[in-house]
């Protein structure tokens, strides 16, 4: 069980390190390159429940038949 910790943890290392490095080193190119990853972390989850059909657990007020 140590060994998955291990693991998770070196990789969100690396991928903490592809996040801060062009933040530290180009500051303007580090925030595009955040806005990016915000955009495709949203545009993800949004394009695989639009495609699958995937409907919410929690009631919307609309009812269908």
């Amino acid at each position: 069980m140590q060994s998955w910790y291990l693991m998770v943890d070196m990789q969100l290392h690396w991928f903490s390190l592809l996040i801060l490095y062009p933040l530290w080193k180009w500051r303007k190119v580090g925030i595009y390159w955040i806005a990016f990853l915000v955009g495709v972390s949203c545009a993800i989850p949004f394009a695989i429940t639009y495609v699958y059909e995937y409907r919410t657990p929690l009631p919307t007020g609309v009812i269908t038949k």
